[in-house]
């Protein structure tokens, strides 16, 4: 199985897990109650794996009407330049 398919699948189970198989399922259900998801991403690499399995859960999120935004926060690592 390619990585990119792997991370998919694992983001896919994730998403199904925590929002319909906890206490924030009840919540979910509220038509008052709005919810919006920040997704982070830490990788230095900003079109990597992480943001591909990230984009699957906020498509996931949004078919639930969840609203998202994806956060890149990654970046080179600084303390590189530390290293000798």
């Amino acid at each position: 199985m390619v990585r990119r398919t792997f991370l998919k699948k694992a983001a896919l189970a994730a998403v199904g897990t925590a929002a319909f198989a906890s206490p924030l399922s009840a919540t979910l259900n509220n038509s008052e109650t709005r919810m919006k998801v920040l997704l982070i991403n830490g990788s230095p690499r900003p079109d990597g794996n992480t943001f591909c399995a990230l984009q699957e859960i906020e498509t996931q999120l949004k078919k639930q009407g969840i609203e998202t935004e994806i956060f890149q926060i990654g970046a080179q690592p600084a303390f590189t330049n530390f290293i000798r």
